[in-house]
């Protein structure tokens, strides 16, 4: 009995040990049969299916080594190269001691450029290996690239020691040498590479490079023409002989060379440079065609995908160039160049926050480029962010002080938050570049003129003028100054002046009027109006301005009745009806009248209606204005004015769950409006997300200074937040004469 148990466990035991072998061995070739029809598909240029054949390996198995290095192959022949670094990553973890798994990791990195990333694995690798002349090769290359000259070259010199006979390595001790800006080194160690390979095409460029580093492209040219030549059997080389011959400003030289490549080998990079030399030579036909055929050879080259959304966007055709780059996307989807580029449609479509996203995610990959970190305070900034956009162009300009566009956007947002020293420190900073030094000049008298010192003011738009010439920018600028220091006769010159060159301009007609209606001159103020009147609606709406102030409000209401007939959706002319109302203190009648405005309508007036809510909000009707708003949202859902004053009313009504909802929804519809962002923070404070309303409410500040009430709404936040410093500086410039 108890050795038949024993045997009965026995037989049990062999059977679990049998299945459990078995399906291992059947898991394993499983992840084997992965492993090599990926192998086959890489070779054979399809990445893509490559990657899921590489995927499932791994479901099968997590810890292969193989099926990540695998991985990686396919994500770079793919151009995602964030991916392929984390793929490879992964198989030198798992696998330390694998020469080729270190070998195409640090080639990786080292063509992205991640230099501090590489050196440690190169130099362990090293260590391992002291006398592997590859690895020895890429940290003596990574060494000078990170400025380490000493190093570099004592490991270049070490390379010699171990391969004195072999040309590469003395061809790897004259780049270091260069990198070090070492040209008679360079010079030695390149002729000794010559003679120990005098016919090698490898020394050949490396005497073209040479060349080229000292500034002798003709003779670079020369030599690689020569070189072509004797090898007409090499594209590469004569790809590279039409780069240099764009470098010398021979495109048609360029274009020949790309046509006959092309002619016997279309590959996708020699189809795209040279649809960009025919788009240059506008050629767009042809350059897209090319381009639309780089694709169909290789759909991961994003390239051409991303020339075909840049020409998109500047054709306007922003849906097109959106397809384009969300298909790149597809392909490379951690590309720091495409995420760029969605980044700059989704702006170009009025999406900042989607903007700021992909433009964050591409510095993150490329932090050097601080094109698109301008971009992302661009975005930020015009999605309300002021505070992260600051952050950004800060550490910016800790990289580069002398950024211009850096510090002009930084001179900007200063000068709207109030804060004039600091304006005006970053506008100088950009007020030396010819391309932006006008609009700095701009800010500095600018912020002078808003300080209070017109004097300096009118010195600055002077020197502006002497220095970059007679913008009518800075003429009226400086006219402006003349008249604040009451120099009325030169100033009414100078507006005139402008505005017969600009007839259009209402800005230079309204200072012109308001100087004459200054200067007791109140019937030529109503002349000049007057026979700017049919310019356009915004010089009609002065003139009912001007007619108001000389007591004519008679005629007045009949400019603005005539302009609500011809432009019923414009709110200005009824809201000056209402206000000669409001004058004459019947508000009544003016609910009477807008009222009956709105029932002899043929059509809805959602317009109408909101003036008719804002009149009920003043008489102190606010359940009618709450409804009359409500009406106003059945008729067109996305009504802004609508959405803010319900908002508003409904927060103060103690219903702060649906007016944070509406307030929300109406400042995405609009997120530059400080209008808008002063409703939405407030009801975020008052809903007890103090903390959230904080930069919501600085960015309404920044869009309306001078406004006293959303002034008190920050200060408020400030003071919940545990700002009370900064509060009493906000409230001490309120104080400030404007």
């Amino acid at each position: 009995m108890h050795s038949g148990r024993l045997m009965q466990n026995a037989l049990f035991l062999f059977v679990a040990i049998f299945l459990t072998v078995t399906a291992c061995q059947s898991t394993e070739a499983k992840v084997q049969k992965h492993l090599a029809a990926a192998q086959v598909k890489i070779e054979a240029g399809e990445n893509t299916v490559a990657r899921i054949e590489l995927l499932n390996a791994l479901k099968l198995d997590p810890g292969s080594s193989q099926a990540y290095f695998l991985l990686g192959k396919a994500l770079v022949g793919m151009k995602d190269f964030q991916g392929a670094a984390g793929a490879f990553a992964n198989a030198n973890e798992l696998a330390p001691d694998d020469r080729e798994i270190a070998l195409e990791f640090s080639r990786l990195l080292l063509a992205g450029r991640a230099y501090p990333t590489v050196e440690p694995i190169l130099q362990e690798w090293t260590i391992k290996f002291p006398e592997d002349q590859e690895f020895l090769i890429m940290l003596s290359v990574t060494q000078a690239q990170l400025g380490k000259a000493d190093k570099s070259e004592k490991t270049a010199r070490r390379v010699i020691d171990l391969y004195p006979e072999d040309a590469k390595t003395w061809l790897n001790l004259a780049q270091v040498y260069l990198m070090n800006r070492d040209q008679v080194a360079a010079e030695g160690a390149l002729r000794k590479a010559e003679e120990l390979d005098p016919g090698s095409i490898s020394v050949s460029l490396a005497r073209i490079g040479m060349l080229q580093s000292q500034g002798q492209m003709k003779e670079a040219a020369g030599n690689l023409e020569s070189l072509a030549a004797a090898n007409p059997d090499r594209n590469d080389l004569k790809v590279m002989l039409a780069r240099m011959y764009e470098g010398l400003g021979r495109k048609s030289d360029a274009i020949r060379l790309y046509r006959e490549v092309s002619a016997s080998d279309p590959s996708a990079p020699v189809l795209h440079r040279l649809g960009l030399l025919l788009y240059e030579t506008d050629e767009k036909e042809d350059a897209l065609a090319l381009w639309a055929r780089s694709v169909e050879i290789d759909p991961n080259f994003r390239e051409a995908r991303l020339s075909m959304a840049a020409h998109h966007m500047s054709e306007k055709n922003l849906p097109q160039a959106r397809e384009m780059v969300d298909e790149a996307l597809q392909f490379a989807p951690q590309d720091a160049q495409v995420l760029a580029m969605s980044g700059q449609i989704h702006m170009a479509q009025g999406k900042p926050g989607e903007a700021a996203a992909d433009l964050a995610e591409a510095t993150k990959l490329r932090p050097e480029a601080n094109v698109w970190r301008l971009q992302l305070a661009q975005a930020q900034l015009a999605g309300g962010d002021t505070s992260a956009a600051m952050e950004n162009l800060r550490a910016l300009l800790e990289k580069d002080p002398g950024h211009v566009q850096a510090n002009l956007l930084l001179a900007k947002i200063e000068a709207n938050a109030g804060n004039l020293a600091e304006s005006s420190r970053y506008a100088k900073a950009a007020s030396a570049d010819e391309a932006v030094g006008r609009e700095a000049m701009w800010i500095l008298g600018d912020n002078a003129l808003k300080g209070g010192d017109v004097l300096a003011a009118r010195a600055l738009y002077e020197r502006n003028m002497n220095r970059h010439g007679a913008h009518p920018g800075t003429r009226f600028r400086l006219a402006r100054s003349k008249d604040l220091l009451k120099e009325y006769e030169s100033a009414e010159k100078d507006y005139r002046t402008l505005l017969d060159e600009r007839p259009k301009d209402i800005l230079l007609l309204t200072h012109l009027v308001s100087l004459l209606g200054r200067t007791g001159r109140e019937e030529e103020a109503l002349e000049v109006a007057r026979e700017k009147a049919e310019t356009g609606v915004p010089h009609q709406l002065l003139l009912g301005r001007v007619l108001e102030g000389t007591e004519n409000a008679g005629e007045a209401r009949d400019v603005y009745l005539a302009l609500t007939r011809s432009h019923p959706d414009l709110m200005a002319p009824y809201q000056r009806i209402i206000a000669l109302y409001a004058r004459d203190s019947d508000l009544k009648g003016a609910e009477s009248w807008l009222t009956t405005s709105v029932n002899g309508s043929d059509t809805p007036q959602p317009g109408l209606l909101v003036l008719l809510g804002m009149v009920q909000d003043v008489l102190g009707k606010k359940e009618e204005a709450v409804e009359t708003y409500r009406e106003v949202l059945r008729l067109k859902p996305d009504f802004v004015p609508a959405m803010n004053n319900l908002a508003w009313n409904l927060a103060e009504s103690g219903a702060l769950s649906e007016a944070l909802e509406i307030a929300a929804k109406a400042r995405k519809q609009a997120p530059e409006n400080p209008s808008l962002a002063d409703t939405y923070g407030w009801i975020l404070h008052k809903s007890g997300d103090s903390a959230g309303a904080l930069p919501v409410l600085r960015q309404a500040l920044e869009g309306v200074p001078d406004n006293e009430d959303v002034r008190l709404h920050l200060v408020e936040v400030l003071k919940a937040v545990g700002r009370d410093d900064e509060a009493q500086r906000l409230m001490r410039r309120a104080g400030e004469p404007k």
